[in-house]
């Protein structure tokens, strides 16, 4: 990001989210602030791509939000058809592969 109003607002934006000020709209397992943090960006760069500088509006950033959600909602849906997770009486629980999976994931 080379525009600095861009850089300024993603410092902020990151600073509210890392707050936990958007905690309440993340309604699906895998929708983390990180996840959001990067959606702002992206549409951050692709203003600037466009010549555009002006930040974000609040519609915008609820539209991040929502891409967020709709990101976080193919993971899980990957994750169930991939036999990592599925959904019982007690709700989402990770299955054996899945476990080791996470495992896998954590010892790289």
């Amino acid at each position: 990001m080379k525009n600095i109003n861009n850089e300024v607002f993603l410092n902020k934006i990151s600073q509210r989210i890392n707050n936990g000020e958007f905690d309440s709209m993340f309604v699906v397992p895998f929708m983390t602030r990180n996840l959001l943090i990067s959606s702002i960006k992206n549409h951050l760069n692709e203003r600037e791509l466009d010549g555009r500088v002006r930040v974000l509006t609040d519609k915008e950033i609820s539209d991040c939000i929502k891409e967020t959600k709709e990101i976080a909602t193919e993971i899980l849906k990957a994750y169930i058809a991939n036999k990592f997770m599925e959904i019982t009486e007690d709700g989402l629980v990770y299955t054996e592969l899945g476990l080791q999976a996470v495992k896998y994931s954590k010892s790289q």
